[in-house]
């Protein structure tokens, strides 16, 4: 499938529109990635296809600028530009970028993977669930 989004979006005027919405966030990222430019989701129509094409092309492309082109109207915008800062901390395993969050809960997600990845045992302190904390610290956890 990847093959026929690829094809179909890399001429000069690229035809996503087409496509359903899923096919078109594939389409218009694909086509950002191929020009190195998140631009190209611009050009979707649909708000909800522009917002997960640029989500989708910052992570490809790490590049954070992509994600805070995702304007915060609703909880699923604030949600999804919460998950494409988190992609890009990881991506460069950068802690700070977890503080960006909104989302507590993906923030203290964030922290946790990036411990999990370098081993940094302070960003334990900065985990606010008391369930993520205890698994960082390796504490054991009994629930009754």
């Amino acid at each position: 499938m990847t093959a026929v989004l690829w094809s179909s979006c890399t001429g000069p005027a690229p035809s996503c529109d087409g496509l359903d919405l899923f096919g078109q966030v594939g389409c218009y990222a694909d086509l950002a990635v191929s020009r190195h430019d998140v631009e190209a989701c611009s050009g979707a129509v649909h708000d909800g296809v522009r917002n997960q094409c640029y989500a989708v092309a910052a992570g490809r492309l790490d590049q954070l600028d992509a994600c805070d082109r995702i304007e915060p109207l609703s909880p699923e915008h604030i949600e999804l530009r919460d998950v494409c800062i988190s992609d890009i901390a990881l991506l460069r395993r950068n802690a700070a970028l977890c503080g960006r969050l909104d989302t507590r809960t993906l923030q203290d997600t964030c922290l946790f993977r990036i411990y999990q990845i370098t081993g940094e045992t302070a960003l334990c302190a900065d985990i606010a669930d008391n369930g993520l904390r205890n698994l960082c610290d390796d504490t054991q956890v009994i629930i009754k």
